[in-house]
């Protein structure tokens, strides 16, 4: 029976190609239009040459064998004549229907590569027009869906080879759209395919799906995210990470905060992206995220299990690269020290910051502004120490103390000097505050004030404020790259002499303090 229909499906629709390439008259041209778009998917009408009790069978052998080809062959047949011949108030339902309500991904991927492929002229046009409401009317929303519906029995559906080649031409295809229309329709592109309103667009739709994903999942059915997270990767990847952030952070956490489901469901999105997209999609983030506790929710442990994002955030982020906020170094090391699973990685990211920090190769051979950034990176971890690892790194500690705070006395920037007794200070109080603390002399102004406050780690500020600072966060701020040359300083000699002075004398009394711990030598 299913042969017979197939049969007679592939039958109709080789006749309504010949009709439509040389129709008789204008209502035989309707008419066949017409009865073609009954086999669309969401169609009620029947085939009057098909029984309606097989309409189901035709329009699911429709969409798989013939709905591209006929969507091709329909674009091929547009010009100013053909349509012409169609009732102007009609266009729409006979031959924009194929697109609006046809098979999503398939007829976006269609109109975009005709759109590579043709010359100015009225198809081109057309399709642009077709492309444009298709955006409008949302179409994305039920393409995106469909992708991440996972249909009961169908199993790793979504880990097939070629599910995965259809997504990356779709995804590609998502992506180089702007461009593409921008290069064949020049000064005549419309608004809605400019970045400034398409990739917002399209973020908003990466939305609305999400939330139906929730949905879904609230009712105990299975979804996958996988391919909007290859999509956010992609845009990241592409340079639309300000725009797409800008409209996604919001929203994103707002429902973290307190829906364990859009939790998992948020870092399903955001740590699935590509390995190559990771660090496009996740530095951003740092740096436009208003709290690290915003943060942990949308990462979750995946530092731990992704090798790719662990050398992001504890290796690049703050020793290869130096940015001019603070925001990044707090929310990088507190999504670290935040949770007890990730605790270790924040205290390796401790020692190696002293040690970076203590290198006298690296205070006398990087920029001001690299080994500022590294100060600032150190005071932060200083202020998310817990009394026990106080504690029990105490010793740790004081010993790189030690050899750090000399080298920068040493030289012969003030700057550079103010860094190191602006730690030695933090830290000596930090881990011993009921003991002796280092104490030097030196000018307490605005920039030395800013550093001191960064040992308190910022508070949660509450969803009402936090929606306050996503509005007027500048998620496009630029990384401070450029080096800029240190003034010629006073020699070492003009250090003063109490604050050498106050240096040895801790140093002594605490190298008394680890002879006496260390008890007898057996």
């Amino acid at each position: 029976m299913e042969n017979g229909i197939s049969d007679r499906v592939r039958q109709l629709v080789r006749e309504a190609q010949n009709i439509l390439t040389s129709p008789k008259d204008n209502q035989e041209m309707t008419r066949c239009l017409s009865n073609i778009s009954s086999f669309l998917p969401d169609s009620h009408a029947t085939h009057p040459d098909l029984n309606p009790n097989d309409m189901t069978t035709a329009r699911q052998e429709f969409a798989d064998k013939h709905f591209s080809k006929f969507l091709e062959f329909l674009i091929n047949c547009l010009s100013v004549d053909w349509i012409g011949r169609l009732p102007g108030d009609r266009v729409s339902e006979l031959v924009d229907v194929f697109v609006l309500n046809g098979i999503h991904s398939e007829a976006f991927i269609i109109l975009c590569n005709c759109i590579s492929e043709l010359s100015p002229g009225y198809k081109l046009n057309k399709c642009v027009i077709l492309l444009e409401a298709f955006l409008k009317k949302r179409k994305l929303v039920e393409l995106f869906w469909q992708q991440c519906k996972i249909p009961p029995g169908s199993g790793t559906k979504h880990d097939d080879p070629l599910m995965k080649l259809r997504w990356e031409g779709l995804v590609t295809a998502l992506v180089s759209l702007p461009g593409k229309v921008s290069n064949k329709m020049q000064s005549e592109t419309s608004d809605m395919f400019y970045p400034q309103s398409y990739v917002p667009t399209l973020t908003g739709d990466i939305l609305s799906v999400l939330h139906r994903v929730y949905n879904s999942l609230q009712a105990g059915d299975d979804c996958s995210v996988r391919f909007l997270s290859q999509l956010v990767g992609r845009l990241c990847l592409a340079g639309y990470t300000d725009l797409l952030w800008s409209t996604l952070l919001p929203s994103v956490v707002q429902l973290t905060r307190s829906d364990y489901v859009w939790v998992r469901v948020c870092e399903r999105l955001i740590t699935g992206v590509p390995d190559r997209c990771i660090e496009s999609v996740v530095t951003p983030l740092m740096k436009s995220a208003p709290w690290y506790g915003a943060v942990a929710k949308l990462l979750g442990d995946s530092v731990l299990s992704c090798a790719k994002l662990e050398f992001l955030l504890t290796k690049k982020l703050l020793f290869m690269r130096h940015f001019d906020k603070d925001l990044i170094l707090q929310n990088v090391i507190g999504y670290l020290a935040l949770s007890h699973t990730r605790r270790h990685l924040f205290i390796k990211v401790l020692h190696t910051l002293f040690d970076v920090w203590g290198d006298s190769s690296a205070v006398k051979h990087s920029s001001y502004e690299q080994h500022l950034y590294v100060t600032k990176a150190l005071l932060i971890c200083i202020g998310f120490l817990r009394d026990t690892e106080k504690a029990e790194y105490k010793d740790v500690f004081i010993q790189k103390l030690m050899s750090g705070v000399q080298c920068h006395l040493d030289s012969p920037d003030p700057n550079i000097r103010t860094l190191g007794m602006v730690v030695a200070e933090c830290l000596t109080k930090a881990v011993d505050p009921k003991g002796h603390t280092l104490q030097f002399e030196y000018t307490k102004d605005e920039k030395v004030v800013h550093l001191l406050s960064l040992v308190v780690p910022p508070e949660d500020p509450g969803i009402d404020e936090l929606k306050g600072n996503l509005q007027t966060l500048d998620v496009s701020s630029s990384i401070a790259d450029s080096e800029i040359d240190r003034a010629i300083s006073p020699s070492k000699k003009d250090i003063p002499a109490d604050n050498t002075e106050a240096l040895d004398r801790y140093s002594k009394q605490h190298d008394l303090i680890l002879i006496l711990e260390e008890g007898p030598a057996i």
